[in-house]
């Protein structure tokens, strides 16, 4: 099928991308969480040792990235929707397709409305919240029409952004580390903060997105690579995200901030023409604000269109902005979008990341040895 009868059947321009650019899509949509209170909810959670939460959260979350990479790669070309309609029937696969849809849209919706929430209180003051909503909502709905091939590219320059921004936050206010800040470096204690690192495997639910955008790549055993790429690199900028907010402002301190890094930036001093570091912060983070919510928009069109075998993705791209930004408008505060985003939306998703794509992965496996599971060899005779 040619590229411009998928672009009539579907309404998105269709493409194929490489595992760089597919590899940074996933990147920005997991790791724009940095910007906003996710250094103060890890500090809430793991105390002292926050900073090892994305590290050993994303340890774990290996072995569900490993059994979807493996399901993925023995199907090529198909997404994780049309595999679990195969191997898991309809009826589940439709609940599981909801809920992981669901998800997204809250997840788009809470985060927009942290971003303009942030914006309205702190940037620019006396701004109509709807008004700053309906911008953001508008440019990433426009980004997330144009397809996964063009915003897998913006994708790229949007992590060298991000990347090169908080490595440079982190070199300027090391002069304001306390070392001291990170002991003990067990938090509230070995159990606990175990318990905290099986919990928050679900940082990493939008890590969950490779398996819509994987029939898009252009070599389909570049899947490992993309999973493998973004989770390492999402674990470090989180990690040294939250090291960085540590330091500054220690434990019980950084669990009252709500907006850390901005308020980093605003603490950077680099002579009088550049004491307004936060102004470099701003358009970086808006930019990958951005493209997160397009991101979320066009992998929740994508489940729901194959969840619910409907082609007109463009239409049901729209339909994802809109109940997002219904979300966004029925939070009533910033405080409500941070809980219902960490304490919430992320414990449940640990149940669609611990138990979909091992069950993929263990049904695959138990089909692909009938002689074993039927207790016949070849020929279709009982062993002896």
């Amino acid at each position: 099928m040619s590229r411009k009868s998928q672009t009539k059947s579907t309404g998105i321009p269709q493409g194929h991308v490489g595992w760089v650019e597919a590899a940074a899509m996933i990147f920005v949509f997991d790791v724009t969480k940095a910007f906003l209170a996710f250094p103060e909810r890890m500090s809430r959670s793991a105390q002292t040792a926050a900073w090892s939460v994305p590290v050993f959260s994303a340890l774990l979350s290996g072995l569900w990235i490993w059994a979807l990479v493996s399901v993925l790669e023995a199907n090529p070309g198909k997404d994780m929707i049309t595999i679990s309609k195969s191997l898991l029937g309809p009826y589940l696969t439709f609940a599981l397709g909801m809920a992981f849809y669901l998800f997204n849209v809250s997840i788009v919706g809470t985060a927009s409305r942290e971003i303009a929430d942030a914006l309205a209180t702190v940037i620019l003051p006396l701004t109509p919240l709807d008004l700053l909503l309906f911008v953001g909502y508008a440019v990433s709905l426009y980004l997330a029409l144009k397809g996964v091939e063009i915003l897998a590219r913006m994708c790229v320059a949007g992590s060298v952004l991000i990347v090169s921004l908080l490595v440079a936050i982190a070199i300027l206010s090391a002069n304001m580390w306390r070392v001291d800040s990170v002991f003990p470096l067990l938090g509230p204690g070995p159990v606990k903060l175990l318990k905290t690192y099986g919990l928050r495997q679900s940082i990493y639910t939008e890590v969950l997105g490779i398996g819509m955008i994987a029939p898009y790549l252009r070599r389909s055993e570049d899947t490992g690579k993309v999973a493998r790429r973004s989770l390492a690199l999402s674990a470090a900028v989180l990690s040294l995200t939250v090291l960085n907010c540590e330091m500054v402002f220690p434990f019980p301190s950084l669990s009252h901030v709500p907006t850390p890094i901005l308020r980093v930036t605003r603490l950077i001093f680099l002579g009088r023409f550049f004491q307004r570091f936060d102004a470099v912060l701003v358009p970086v983070w808006l930019t990958a604000g951005v493209l997160k919510l397009a991101a979320g928009m066009l992998v929740g069109a994508l489940v729901l269109g194959t969840t619910l075998s409907i082609k007109s993705l463009g239409l049901l791209t729209a339909v994802t902005a809109v109940m997002s930004a219904a979300v966004s408008h029925f939070i009533p505060d910033l405080a409500t979008a941070i809980i219902l985003d960490f304490d919430i939306l992320r414990p449940y998703s640990v149940v669609l990341l611990d138990g979909w794509p091992l069950a993929l992965w263990a049904v695959s496996r138990f089909r692909s040895h009938p002689g074993q599971r039927s207790g016949r060899g070849k020929g279709g005779q009982r062993a002896e």
